[in-house]
């Protein structure tokens, strides 16, 4: 009788150890998620996921890219060949979640000088979408940013609109040749120029990761 309650002890033991490491595990879920990069653009491009090239995407094609690693998410996309750079935006992806990445025409593809890049940040607690005058160009959850390089210097007129369509944020923005102009929505915006101490070397945009090796620098 003594070694039967002494085993069934030392199985109750083994139980509750082996449901507390299941229970610690299940707190931090870290499944992969998805990206489906759509280009609305009538030329093609690079797609960088994490620093990692994952392929070629051609006029108005889109492709879905699997496994992507839940959390932190950094996506970057650039013209083929010498291109120049087109949209780099970071968010989280949750854990099985499917991310849809628009690329919308915005840019001034025939203007190889005379332009510069506006960095988007969304600082409000909803997800918005940015407009160019009454163009959109993409949304933006709450704390992701969004890089539109190569616009035509001069004022451009953006706003930041809800789920509902009401506008959260609007301004009107100088974009100066070869410099880097922030909007942060709710906030407002500044323009630095290529000579700013932070905009050093590529002058990537601040709270931007420089480009992966071999994607094209952010310049005009």
């Amino acid at each position: 009788m003594r070694c039967l309650v002494l085993a069934f002890l030392g199985c109750a033991v083994l139980a509750s150890s082996a449901g507390a490491q299941e229970g610690k595990g299940s707190d931090t879920p870290r499944g992969p998620g998805y990206v489906v990069v759509v280009n609305g653009l009538e030329r093609g491009v690079t797609v960088w996921i994490n620093g990692e090239l994952k392929g070629h995407l051609g006029p108005g094609a889109e492709a879905r890219f699997d496994r992507i690693p839940a959390g932190p998410v950094r996506l970057q996309a650039g013209g083929v060949g010498a291109g120049g750079p087109v949209a780099s935006e970071e968010r989280t992806l949750a854990p099985s979640e499917t991310f849809t990445w628009r690329l919308y025409p915005v840019l001034a593809w025939e203007e190889e000088k005379g332009t510069g890049t506006l960095v988007v940040r969304n600082a409000s607690a909803d997800e918005v979408s940015v407009y160019f005058g009454d163009h959109e160009a993409g949304q933006l959850a709450p704390g992701a940013s969004r890089a539109y390089p190569r616009l035509v210097v001069g004022e451009v007129d953006v706003s930041a609109r809800n789920a509902r369509g009401e506008i959260v944020d609007e301004r009107e923005i100088a974009v100066g040749r070869g410099s880097v102009a922030r909007w942060e929505i709710g906030r407002g915006a500044r323009g630095d120029s290529q000579d700013d101490p932070g905009e050093a070397g590529e002058r990537t945009p601040s709270g931007a990761a420089p480009p992966p090796a071999g994607a094209p620098p952010l310049s005009s």
